[in-house]
This record gives C-alpha cells, structure tokens and sequence, in this order.
C-alpha cells in the first residue's frame, strides 16, 4: 500500500507538471545549464529592462517578470541585470509567487556592496513573510511546474531573522521580532518566542509593541506551564516578567491581565499536585496525600485549589492548619517505616 502511495503521488506530480501553463516555453541549454528560450535575450539589457519597466507600468506582471528575468539571467555583472533583481522581485510578489521573489530580493541585496533599493528590498521581505506567517503556500519543490502546497511559516522565520539582522536598531526590526515571537507562539516553540518577545522588550524598550509583548510573554508562560507542571522555574519567570512590566507600564490597563495570568499559573501548579494527591488516596497511601495537599496549600495559599485541598484535608479528619499538618505528615520515628511511605 504504502509504494501504492508513493505511485500516485508521482503520476499526480507529473500529470500537475504536464499540464501546468508554464510548459508551454521551449528548452535549451546555455553555458552548460537548461534554460528557458522565453527568457533568451534577444535585445539588448537596457531595452529588456525599459520593456520590463513599462510593463510593470501597465500592471502586467507576469510580462514584467519575464522581461526582468532576462535581463538578470543574461546579464548578472550589468547594472541592468542587477537592477532587474529588485523590480523582478516587485512582479513576483505582485504574482504572489512570495518565495520566488524573496529569492529576487536576497539576490540583488547580495549583488552589491549599497544597493540603492536596500530599504525597499527588505520592506518588500518583511512583507513576504508577513505573507507567509498568514498562510500563503509556497510551491512544492520551488518550481512554479507544481502547485502551491508547501508551507511557508519556516521561511517567514528565516526572512524575519534576516530583517533583525539587516536592521537591528529600526522599527522594522521591532516589527519582526514580534511577528517571530507570534509565530513561534503560534507553532508551540514557546521558549523561543519567550525569547524574541524579550529581546523586542530589551531593545526597543519605548517601542508600542514593548507593552504587548509583556502581556504576551504572560500568556506564553501559562501555556508553558501546562507543559510543564513540575518546572517551578516558569512560575518564578512569570512573576519577574509581571514585575517588569508593572514597573516599566504602571499604568498600563493590562497589568491585571498579567496578574491574573501569573494567578492562573499557581492554580495550574496547584493542580498538579491536588491531582496527585487524590491518586494518592486512591492507592490507599494517605500520608503521600498529605504531604502533597499540605504542599499546595503551603505554597499557593490564595489559589481555588487550596481551598478545596483544605476541604479534602477536613473530609479525611485532619486539620488543614500547617502547624497542625506538620507532625502528622512530615516526621517519620526514629528506627520504624510506616508500611504506607
């Protein structure tokens, strides 16, 4: 069944490729490599270029994708050809052929020591990848023969490192880290969109998007605990995240968002150990329940679980008070065992 599978798909495969509207150019072979003879120069740069220019003028596309790919393809060391990179990428991304035009972007931004369209090219990137984080597929093996099937969310990544790398002290940097950190979150690599949030918070620190990724740090944190019952470290990262951001925004109208986050992170750990306490009881091992209802009332007192730690407490005839607790739970005497420890 399994190489049944793999038949279909490749007849699939070549049945898209047969009948993709690309197919229609010719092939042949230049300098060694298989190239398109719909993107043969038969002019020379500059007027492939001013044809490319008008074309984009008039809205066509896929006319002025064809014409910068010639230039550039066929004259990489001309100022035309290099120029053609930037506006190439323009009509692949006006085509919404996003990983093809990120590949024309990082070639012209490679192309030259200063390129004049810096600022635009990376622009034009952080939108691709804002693109891509939304949803927009990229083509299967990055040839426009197949369909659109791939996902690009770990390209968009990529392109937003490039972005904070290119510009690490503008507002696009601010941008793209917290679009990485949101993409991150959005694919459960919690740590590491932590991490993205917390470098926007460090060095853009007046930044609008500063507030927001404190609040979202929060919120991350109380899906990290649900990971993590038994990590104690995130508790103690979700409440100097709040301090930071209380200091840093006293008057922001969110800071009971984050309280309440931290709050909700205390009842998640509080949880876990009600819930090992009962199965405790359920194995008939009542002075391993103790300790761990004791446990959770000690620790977070002013949570909904301890309140009914302490009626559990009542139930099987002990006090939910800690001093009274203590001797009956913790102290094992001297040279015996308790059968149920």
């Amino acid at each position: 069944m399994r190489h049944l599978s793999i038949y279909i798909r490749l007849v699939f495969f070549t049945f898209c490729y047969l009948s993709s509207p690309y197919l229609e150019a010719a092939y042949t072979i230049k300098n060694g490599r298989i190239v398109d003879v719909d993107k043969l120069a038969t002019l020379q740069p500059d007027q492939h270029f001013s044809l490319g220019q008008t074309a984009m003028n008039n809205g066509d596309w896929q006319e002025a994708s064809r014409q910068f790919a010639i230039v550039s393809n066929n004259f990489p060391n001309n100022p035309y050809g290099q120029q053609s990179l930037y506006y190439l990428g323009i009509a692949e991304f006006n085509l919404k052929e996003y990983d093809f035009a990120n590949k024309a972007f990082s070639a012209y931004l490679k192309c030259q020591n200063n390129p004049p369209y810096f600022l635009e090219a990376i622009e034009y990137k952080y939108a691709i990848a804002e693109q891509l984080r939304g949803g927009a597929k990229r083509r299967l093996l990055g040839t426009k023969q197949l369909p659109k099937w791939s996902t690009g969310k770990s390209l968009a990544l990529a392109i937003y490192d490039e972005v904070i790398t290119a510009m690490p002290s503008h507002e696009m940097a601010a941008q793209a880290l917290y679009a990485k950190g949101c993409l991150l979150w959005e694919k459960r690599e919690y740590r590491l969109s932590i991490e993205s949030f917390q470098l926007l918070c460090s060095r853009f620190p007046k930044n609008e998007l500063t507030p927001t990724s404190y609040v979202n740090i929060s919120c991350i944190y109380y899906d990290l605990c649900q990971n993590e019952p038994q990590n104690p470290d995130v508790l103690a990262f979700a409440e100097l995240n709040a301090k930071k951001f209380i200091h840093e925004f006293p008057k922001d109208e969110r800071i009971d968002e984050v309280r309440q986050n931290v709050q909700q992170i205390k009842e998640c750990y509080a949880t876990a150990l009600y819930e090992t306490a009962r199965y405790y009881e359920k194995i008939k091992q009542p002075r391993a329940s103790l300790i761990y209802y004791s446990n959770a009332i000690k620790n977070f007192p002013d949570t909904l679980v301890a309140q009914r730690c302490r009626d559990r407490l009542e139930q099987m005839g002990f006090s939910h008070d800690a001093r009274a607790l203590a001797p009956l739970v913790f102290p094992v005497p001297s040279g015996k065992k308790d059968k149920n420890s």
